[in-house]
């Protein structure tokens, strides 16, 4: 549980110090998430991607490799290798231009208002469709997405 405490620790001395909300935020996550298992699975990396954005995902595997580097040394060359491999596929990710936010599913609020629904009901639905999307489990084509829409609200 050193990572919760850590991250409050932090979010206390920046608060101290006035560091503005916006970076204490990306700090406070990057401390609460430095000792997370990464490897190189494109499920895994595109829901860290939708979970903490690019930026901070670049900025954690920085944060990992000087971690690393600062660790037992006869495991620092494999770990860091493997921070390597998490890296070329994230960029593999961004390079073929995979769905994992909101922004890039091919569908939009506007589409399931366009259905019928309402409210809460869109933000639920379309997050229910990203994630399906990012588990590989429906592709990200509108059709697709919308007749899946339309199944979810009979549910």
């Amino acid at each position: 549980g050193h990572q919760k405490a850590s991250a409050d620790l932090a979010h206390k001395i920046m608060k101290r110090l006035k560091f503005d909300n916006k970076t204490i935020s990306i700090v406070e996550k990057l401390v609460l998430y430095h000792d997370e298992s990464l490897t190189p699975q494109p499920k895994q990396i595109r829901r860290w991607l939708s979970k903490i954005g690019v930026d901070n995902f670049r900025l954690l595997l920085w944060i990992k490799r000087a971690d690393i580097s600062g660790q037992v040394p006869h495991l620092k060359d494999e770990r860091l290798l493997m921070i390597d491999e998490v890296e070329r596929c994230m960029e593999d990710i961004l390079q073929k231009g995979q769905c994992f936010s909101l922004k890039d599913l091919d569908i939009d609020g506007r589409d399931l208002v366009n259905l019928g629904m309402e409210g809460p009901m869109v933000g639920r639905t379309l997050r229910k469709l990203l994630d399906m999307v990012i588990d590989e489990k429906i592709e990200n084509k509108r059709p697709l997405l919308v007749a899946k829409a339309k199944e979810l609200m009979e549910e």
